[in-house]
């Protein structure tokens, strides 16, 4: 089970979580520096329920041009071949095979920085495979999707996580959520989502989305990082029995506007509810002053 990642542009200032039958949940750091949580139910149950709470602060970041010629760049990429923190996010997984894209870019595309590279085939995943649900499943290959040219955002994702890796670009999956915004139409929202970060020089890691097309800045909140989905699945585990099982993730995220707006409604509501009683309790008693009245008159 994978907590929320803190860093210098995301902090997480509380996170509350709850666990059927209340377990004893122990925390450690990953190769890649995700906090894992893991725990045991040893009684028979016929379900699961993980429930995660968390209140999140995104600070926007400001990616600034890199002055200096691509050349060099990229020389200073290849050189994070020999950085054996890098090796992972640039070598292909088992989930990514061998598919020809050597013609994908122009011969000479190393005249063009890294990030501008990565951008432009973020932009090539986003606007030659569509996004369809249901088409395939986190056991997809690569062959898979790029034959039916579909899928979602894993499937975009591992995408252009290939991509990045042949032209020689470290890039690691990222897992997450992403958050709804009154200007943009999002493709992902209500669900786990899934990007790359690629690793640029004098820049560090830079989140690309090649489902929406997107650097990542402010809108996606992150899970965890690895090399692929198997990485960075928000929960998994084994269990004991005949039965099957079936996982099912319902996401929801509101921001501070929303939730200082919905907090005061509440509050509203409470305000009103209190004030019709007290009407009511006030009607009630003038009600009875009245019929005591009536019986005083009769009796006279």
């Amino acid at each position: 089970m994978l907590y929320p990642l803190s860093n210098e542009f995301q902090k997480v200032n509380s996170h509350k979580l709850e666990v059927t039958s209340l377990p004893a949940i122990s925390t450690h750091k990953d190769f890649f520096g995700n906090t894992i949580g893991t725990f045991n139910i040893i009684a028979p149950h016929d379900h699961m329920t993980v429930k995660s709470l968390v209140e999140i602060t995104i600070s926007p970041r400001t990616i600034e041009k890199v002055n200096e010629d691509p050349k060099l760049q990229w020389t200073k990429i290849d050189a994070l071949k020999q950085n054996i923190l890098f090796f992972e996010y640039l070598s292909q997984t088992d989930l990514i095979n061998s598919i020809d894209v050597s013609n994908i870019l122009p011969v000479e595309y190393r005249a063009t920085n890294p990030l501008d590279v990565c951008v432009m085939l973020s932009k090539f995943v986003f606007e030659n495979f569509s996004y369809k649900k249901g088409v395939t499943n986190v056991e997809s290959s690569i062959e898979e999707v790029w034959k039916i040219k579909a899928g979602v955002c894993q499937d975009f994702t591992n995408i252009l996580l290939y991509l990045n890796r042949f032209f020689g670009i470290p890039s690691r999956y990222v897992s997450g959520y992403i958050c709804p915004s009154d200007d943009s139409n999002f493709r992902g929202v209500g669900a786990t989502h899934a990007w790359v970060e690629a690793f640029i020089p004098h820049i560090g890691w830079v989140g690309v989305d090649p489902t929406n097309n997107c650097i990542t800045n402010g809108n996606h909140v992150i899970l965890s990082v690895g090399r692929d989905y198997k990485d960075c699945s928000p929960i998994k585990g084994v269990y004991s029995g005949v039965s099957t099982n079936q996982l099912e993730v319902s996401v929801a995220i509101i921001d501070k506007k929303q939730f200082k707006s919905s907090i005061s409604a509440q509050k509203k509501e409470i305000k009103e509810e209190l004030s019709t009683n007290k009407i009511t309790v006030n009607s009630y008693a003038k009600h009875q002053e009245i019929l005591i009245q009536q019986q005083q008159q009769q009796q006279q």
